[in-house]
């Protein structure tokens, strides 16, 4: 297992855990739940396995935000999350243009 302040160390934008949806595609399944979220990633799990190095498009909704952020995310973890056939996937922003991450900025700061 990790030890969580190295893992904190090596992280550039700090994550705020919190429940919100995602759509997700490519995906069979077609949506999320979203668990953190930072100014670079965010973690949610999925019902199906996703390959590293995917790049995902992703449309975040979160309750009391105004309007949905869509964002490439590539794919840099996906495990079991213990629920048969559920994975937790995590992603780094890829192609993210100034717009998009101060919409994601104000979403975070939404919580």
């Amino acid at each position: 297992m990790p030890n969580n302040s190295t893992q904190m160390d090596r992280r550039k934008y700090p994550r705020i855990t919190s429940n919100f949806s995602l759509e997700v595609s490519p995906s069979a399944v077609g949506h999320g739940e979203g668990k953190d979220i930072s100014q670079g990633g965010l973690q949610f799990s999925h019902k199906g396995k996703v390959d590293i190095g995917q790049i995902l498009h992703l449309t975040i909704r979160v309750n009391g935000f105004s309007g949905d952020v869509n964002v490439n995310g590539k794919v840099i973890r996906c495990d079991p999350s213990g629920s048969e056939g559920h994975y937790n996937v995590a992603i780094n922003f890829v192609d993210i243009d100034a717009e998009t991450e101060k919409s994601v900025i104000d979403m975070i700061n939404s919580f």
